[in-house]
């Protein structure tokens, strides 16, 4: 059967929802993308501005599979949102922002990052529970949001880049059991409350000396090994925030003749 193909020769209309998030509606003669074929297949050309427009797509539950425009920058809001896109999802190469909620509960079974990649929005692959493998960023990924991984099944190595700054609350609950241990960057300094909640780890867990704060339960229930050393910069360890690990010991940056337990060193220690 002949592919549908829906050419997007107008032009995209910006509207303003908060101060950072800006959302993006198919502004042309055709109108809404409804014309999807059989199959559920779609591809989407001549896109002159680079941009997947917000909720392009959203709550077409015959989409399964659409071929993205040769260039792309841009992957608004809830363009995918609820569609029955399935199978290994790649992100085009030149895609810098992927909208918040943009692939939320869609059957996608795997994502490949692209290297151009600096932003990922709030809930952009909440409640994809057919994901599994490994979750890789790439080395330009600067800002992960809120409840970005929620609820997802993630199963091989989780890797965060080096150049991150940025892990919203939620943004890994409960995405998975992971085949390794985890690594915060030098560059990420703060941590949202349950950011890592829920998830399983393999592996120990590796705070860099530069984090100040982690969120309340942010990493809860993550059944890390081995040593846990608290970085030195951290003067307060919120409640629950290594609740249900597995440390075989837990070293605080305070000199001997000051004792070995949370509340004899310079910040505060809630229940773990």
């Amino acid at each position: 059967m002949k592919e549908s193909i829906i050419r997007a020769t107008g032009k995209y209309q910006a509207s303003i929802y908060s101060s950072d998030v800006d959302y993006w509606r198919f502004v042309s003669d055709y109108g809404e993308p409804d014309n999807i074929d059989m199959n559920g297949y779609c591809t989407w050309y001549d896109n002159e501005d680079g941009i997947v427009p917000y909720e392009a797509f959203s709550g077409k539950k015959s989409l399964c599979s659409y071929i993205f425009p040769e260039y792309v920058k841009r992957i608004g809001g809830l363009s995918f949102s609820e569609t029955a896109l399935s199978g290994s999802l790649i992100i085009p190469e030149d895609v810098e922002s992927i909208g918040h909620m943009a692939f939320y509960s869609t059957y996608i079974s795997g994502i490949t990052f692209n290297n151009q990649l600096m932003k990922i929005g709030a809930d952009a692959f909440c409640s994809c529970q057919n994901t599994s493998g490994r979750l890789l960023f790439p080395e330009s990924l600067i800002s992960i949001g809120r409840d970005a991984f929620y609820s997802c099944n993630f199963s091989g190595d989780l890797y965060l880049p080096e150049n991150l700054e940025i892990i919203e609350e939620q943004a890994f609950m409960y995405a998975g059991s992971f085949s390794s241990g985890l690594r915060i960057p030098e560059k990420i300094h703060k941590i949202g409350f349950s950011a890592f909640c829920g998830c399983k780890f393999s592996g120990g867990l590796n705070l860099n000396n530069c984090i100040e704060f982690s969120g309340p339960q942010c990493f809860s229930g993550c059944g890390f090994s081995g040593e846990l050393s608290i970085p030195e910069g951290m003067k307060i360890i919120p409640s629950l925030s290594f609740a249900r690990c597995n440390f075989t010991k837990v070293v605080f940056p305070v000199p001997p003749s000051r004792g070995r337990d949370c509340r004899s060193y310079a910040g505060k220690c809630d229940r773990w």
